[in-house]
């Protein structure tokens, strides 16, 4: 694509015979969509319920040696 030319459409043929398809064929967004970024944080908000849940029935000497393991999800709880 050349910078000189002004705009292009992106269902331009990248080459004049055809053979590389459109522009708009080599667009590729490779974040997640919406659906799969909501479903991981509803996963995560579950996961974290369940874990708090679950620390809440233990004593403070038990809770200790879970935290002191090092889970991750444990770490922030534990400094609040």
């Amino acid at each position: 694509m050349n910078a000189t030319r002004g705009d292009v459409s992106l269902n331009a043929p990248i080459r004049e015979d055809g053979d590389f398809g459109e522009w708009q064929d080599w667009l590729v967004d490779e974040s997640p969509d919406q659906e799969t970024t909501l479903a991981a944080s509803e996963e995560f908000d579950t996961a974290a319920r369940t874990l708090s849940d679950a620390l809440s029935v233990l004593n403070e000497r038990e809770r200790r040696i879970f935290e002191a393991r090092g889970w991750p999800m444990t770490r922030s709880r534990s400094r609040t």
